[in-house]
């Protein structure tokens, strides 16, 4: 990192972004100066940020490498948070004390002071030539960590889950979790000691942290200090709905004035420029971090959009860890004989720890290293030691692991081969893909997230790509910058664009998303009439006329609103429904309605109806009861196996639709027709016939609800040939035009064989 010693005059808005792993916090900051944007490169827009002098208690960063020192400066640190002297000297959660939640909101530590705490050490003795830690003991059940796993729908704790207590308790986390109720309304919590608290109320804590230490740094930079700046800030998640409302509450409460949630696979693009790409280009992204996730997407024209995604927390950077951990019980049940490590909550999380540091360090090129002969092949292997002493019932455990070792467990295991077999199932499954609307293979693949620093995951991946026909021969491979680095990267190029004076065409970059469900109102029948089909790329604003509503009483007209892919509303998810009063028409008239729907960048969605002068709105936000990811897949799975049977649904319907207009078109014609046969050239028999041949098809269509579509388009037939005579005999009659009342009057508009 390279500090800065002139202090500079900085404008009151700075751009701030947060990449939230499972293990680590990436967090950047990029500081505009105030010079004219127009005149200056792109990257010397950010000011270097020297933010590691103040982690005093953080020396183990992650910064970027030289390349990147002229960009954008970052700092990382673990994503764990403990709250120590709550229960001196014990370790059982039931344990007896005074708690208060403000005490606990204010009494932590995060990062690396947890992780540097004795707790944690190689030793557990208490030696007299030890430093004296000054914190208090840590208890393993209020030490909170993967507190992702806790905004993420698919893999957060539910009460409908089977074994629920076990899996949560005893084999994935140490500390005691409450599932919750809902999963799609609903957090799980944490308890801590008697009081239980929402993954945001922690989460704020940490974020707390981070605005502190960005604050500190920008205090030191100024001339005249300024007081309660403007941070705001870029969150990169991978959730939705009420997911990532959580995640906004979490900043706003810690004083972040959050400004967007993106996509991590968006901000990889970013990272990268992939969004100034002049010509049309299909772009794959494979961030392997703490989840396996993929992403579909296209770059035109300074628009980025993601045509499919998809997450596979089975193949990620936790599994790799658990795979670890399994290795070294193994080893500790040939030595010990002993039981599960899972019995000892210390004991679990000593080991964890230690291996996630083993896989850092074997994935590292500058651990220390040893040179491997067979034959005539030479190749450099790392090492590293898993040495923890004290570990359970006085016991030591210590592994010296190669990275070779690492490597022939990861492909023994089979999971890099069948996340690469995911990928290959993803590629072939993207929505509204067709040759002639997008590029036929990938030009464009982003490597990125903190598994892609193993050689083995690395390797295999860039084997799977030359090999792939789906990938052009001359496809480009981004993988240059630091793989963890990219994500809060690209991140804190988006807090840039937005927070920049003056914008020029470099900084406008329309982020565009896919809605996974298509968005309607009910129509006659329940049917449902899309307005926002499926696939359609958001922020986005549709509009349609939903005909012949039929008033109700107190003169209201309800417009149920619904989300999903089947024919019948019945079959959908409601979102709610627009109520119009006061309607200046009669009880049971039936007025046209024009319907406008506008969903924005932040997942909200605005529903208007308007007819007769009257307009009604309906929000439709984050927290309300749209579907979560799960319940979403669901439902498309559904309509695909049931789109056979709908699609006769649907026409049999659209059929039935059209009689009925057939009906209500003739009684409008011979209604004008008696306003205006002033010569009685309508006799009373044909009169009589036409509504006779009307009532007819209003019974046919009540008494044979299960009627075809063949029956019902025979009925039709029938109904025309009926009324054919009275069209045929009588011409247009057009109103005079003294009365502003009387409207003009055409025929049928169903199809006749008259001239």
């Amino acid at each position: 990192m390279i500090t800065s010693t002139k202090k500079k005059k900085y404008t009151d808005q700075i751009g701030v972004a947060i990449d939230m792993g499972n293990s680590q916090i990436k967090v950047a900051m990029a500081i505009p100066t105030s010079k004219d944007y127009d005149e200056m490169d792109f990257q010397e827009l950010v000011q270097i940020l020297p933010i590691n002098e103040l982690l005093e208690d953080s020396p183990n960063q992650v910064g970027l490498n030289s390349n990147d020192s002229k960009f954008i400066s970052s700092f990382s640190m673990p994503n764990v948070i403990a709250f120590p002297g709550l229960e001196e000297g014990t370790f059982t959660a039931d344990a007896t004390t005074d708690f208060e939640p403000n005490t606990f909101l204010k009494s932590f530590i995060i990062g690396d002071q947890v992780l540097q705490h004795e707790f944690f050490s190689q030793s557990q003795t208490n030696s007299s030539t030890q430093q004296v830690n000054v914190t208090p003991p840590l208890n393993p059940h209020h030490i909170i960590y993967d507190l992702k796993k806790f905004f993420l729908p698919s893999t957060a704790p539910s009460s409908n889950d089977a074994n629920n207590e076990t899996s949560c308790s005893s084999s994935t986390w140490t500390f005691n979790v409450i599932p919750s109720i809902s999963s799609k309304l609903e957090l799980p919590r944490i308890q801590i000691h008697s009081k239980t608290f929402t993954p945001p109320e922690i989460l704020s804590r940490v974020y707390s942290r981070i605005h502190t230490l960005l604050d500190k740094y920008l205090q030191q930079q100024q001339e005249e200090p300024i007081h309660n700046p403007e941070l705001r800030l870029i969150l990169s998640i991978w959730s939705c709905c009420t997911e990532r409302q959580a995640w906004k509450d979490s900043a706003t409460i810690s004083g972040f004035n959050v400004m967007r949630c993106m996509n991590e696979s968006t901000c990889a693009c970013l990272a990268y420029g992939l969004h100034q790409l002049s010509e049309i280009s299909r772009i794959l992204v494979l961030d392997w971090g703490s989840d396996f996730k993929c992403s579909d997407m296209m770059s035109e024209d300074y628009i980025l959009e993601i045509l499919n995604s998809a997450s596979y927390s089975e193949f990620g950077g936790e599994a790799i860890v658990n795979l670890l951990m399994e290795k070294c019980q193994e080893r500790m049940q040939k030595e010990w004989k002993r039981n599960s490590i899972h019995e000892d909550p210390r004991a679990f999380l000593r080991l964890r720890n230690a291996c996630e540091q083993a896989i850092i360090e074997l994935s590292n090129k500058e651990t220390n290293s040893e040179i491997n002969k067979t034959g005539d092949n030479e190749r450099t292997t790392s090492l590293h030691t898993i040495r923890l002493n004290n570990l359970m019932h006085g016991l030591d455990f210590e592994w010296t692991l190669s990275s070779s070792d690492f490597e022939d467990i990861l492909i023994h295991s089979q999971l890099i081969d069948k996340a690469l077999f995911k990928v290959q199932q993803f590629i072939q499954s993207t929505p509204g893909f067709t040759q002639t609307d997008h590029p036929n293979t990938f030009r464009h693949v982003v490597l990125c997230g903190g598994c892609m620093q193993i050689a083995a995951v690395k390797k295999k991946v860039l084997e799977f790509l030359s090999n792939n026909s789906n990938f052009h021969p001359l496809s480009t491979i981004h993988d240059s910058i630091h793989p963890q680095q990219v994500v809060v990267r690209g991140a804190m190029i988006q807090s840039l664009m937005l927070t920049s004076p003056k914008r020029s065409r470099d900084f406008n970059c329309l982020i565009s998303y896919i809605l996974p469900l298509s968005i309607g109102v009910e129509a006659s029948n329940g049917l449902m009439q899309v307005v926002i089909p499926r696939n359609t790329c958001y922020p986005c604003r549709k509009q349609s006329i939903l005909q012949q509503v039929q008033v109700q009483e107190g003169n209201v007209i309800r417009i149920r609103v619904f989300e999903g892919e089947r024919v019948m509303c019945r079959d959908n998810h409601e979102l709610g429904q627009v109520v119009l009063e006061n309607i200046p028409a009669l009880v049971g008239d039936k007025i046209d309605v024009t319907i406008s729907m506008c969903h924005d960048l932040d997942d909200n969605l605005e529903v208007t109806a308007h007819a007769l002068g009257i307009q009604k709105s309906l929000h439709i936000n984050e927290q309300s009861t749209r579907l979560s990811e799960e319940e979403i897949y669901e439902m498309v799975e559904l309509a695909e196996k049931l789109k056979a049977d709908d699609e006769i649904l649907k026409q049999k319907l659209q059929a039935q639709h059209a009689l009925e207009q057939c009906v209500f078109e003739m009684r409008q014609f011979l209604e004008t027709l008696n306003q205006h046969d002033e010569q009685q050239q309508v006799t009373e028999e044909n009169r009589t016939a036409v509504k006779m041949a009307c009532a007819q098809a209003v019974a046919f269509i009540a008494n044979h609800p299960e009627a075809s579509k063949a029956e019902i388009e025979h009925a039709q037939q029938q109904f025309q040939e009926q009324c054919k005579t009275l069209v045929q005999q009588y011409p247009f009659v057009r109103p005079s035009n003294n009365s502003e009342q009387q409207r003009p009057t055409t025929k049928p508009t169903f199809d006749l064989d008259v001239d």
